[in-house]
């Protein structure tokens, strides 16, 4: 684990046949430290998500990129509803996260940095 993520779940997913989504088979839990803060939440069994999604563009259905997309997927949907349900994070904290996950779960350091930066940029646009 990195210095950031304390605790990750395992992702379990299946395929919704409609669509090219994918469906938590089992809640994810997630536990990250950030700014001396313990965090987390809890992603709730059948969740749907579009794996490593760049709207408009393409989506991205390797293993070693669903389960931060599956959590950056569902920062974005608290984020997205933040008006009804108030957040207590920022587009710089679920970015770094994404970011913390994907290298965890194998993906290059740069390629890794890339993708939490493109993330940032397109969360701050929108």
């Amino acid at each position: 684990m990195s210095k950031t993520i304390l605790a990750l779940g395992k992702l379990i997913t299946s395929p919704v046949h409609k669509e090219n989504l994918l469906k938590l088979e089992k809640s994810l839990v997630v536990r990250y430290m950030w700014e001396g803060e313990v965090k987390g939440f809890e992603i709730p069994y059948g969740y749907v998500y579009d794996g490593a999604s760049i709207p408009i563009l393409r989506s991205d259905f390797q293993p070693k990129f669903l389960r931060a997309a599956c959590v950056h997927d569902y920062f974005c949907d608290m984020w997205n509803n933040r008006k009804e349900v108030p957040v207590d994070f920022t587009v710089e904290e679920m970015s770094e996260i994404f970011g913390e996950i994907l290298k965890l779960d194998g993906v290059e350091y740069l390629h890794a940095e890339a993708m939490e930066m493109s993330v940032t940029i397109f969360k701050s646009l929108f």
